[in-house]
């Protein structure tokens, strides 16, 4: 009978310095048995400053693509004196900043809708323009040092086409969507990039 009280005291003695141990390494590590982080660790949102055009009356943005943390393109379009005009700013891990963005010769509206990023130094930008009597699509790519206007093709004998999202796997394969207007009817367009 002693030894068994003797054997369940050494068996106690045991699992007290086994949990004595336990305890000392978890707060050692910083707590491997709670959650040691503060609630004020879960991400939430909150407005950062972006630029408007000098003069514009109205501005906005549409669409928006990250590569990296620091690199994230923002598209849409403002409106000054008597025309719209394309808009791109850029991210750069710290704050956001207009970049030069072309606009279709002679149009009288120019509209940037959705953007996507395979790279830091590819990304298409995707929208419409309003020339004439007409609305055509606009892509426009980016080259790492500045964005340019890629060919892009409208539906023959609509007289609307408009793209608004694009979406890039690679810098050499993307999709476009939108829709254009041909007699009564508007009917779905997706454009393709690549082989």
């Amino acid at each position: 009978m002693g030894q068994r009280g003797g054997r369940g005291s050494s068996l106690r003695s045991i699992r007290s310095v086994v949990v004595s141990v336990a305890l000392a390494v978890c707060l050692a590590s910083g707590g491997l048995l709670v959650d040691a982080s503060p609630a004020s660790a879960t991400p939430t949102w909150s407005i950062v400053s972006s630029p408007n055009p000098n003069g514009a009356t109205y501005s906005f943005l549409h669409g928006v693509s990250c590569s990296t943390s620091t690199r994230c393109f923002a598209v849409g379009y403002y409106y000054k004196g008597s025309a719209y005009k394309t808009l791109v700013e850029r991210w750069n891990g710290t704050r956001w900043s207009i970049v030069s963005s072309p606009n279709p010769t002679g149009a009288t509206e120019r509209y940037l809708y959705g953007v996507s990023c395979s790279t830091s130094t590819r990304c298409f930008a995707v929208g419409y323009y309003y020339k004439g009597s007409a609305t055509k699509v606009l892509v426009e790519r980016w080259n790492g040092t500045r964005w340019s206007i890629v060919s892009s093709p409208s539906p023959t004998g609509a007289t609307y086409s408009f793209l608004h999202g694009v979406s890039c796997s690679t810098s050499t394969r993307c999709f476009a969507v939108g829709f254009y207007d041909k007699g009564s009817a508007s009917k779905t367009l997706v454009e393709r990039y690549g082989a």
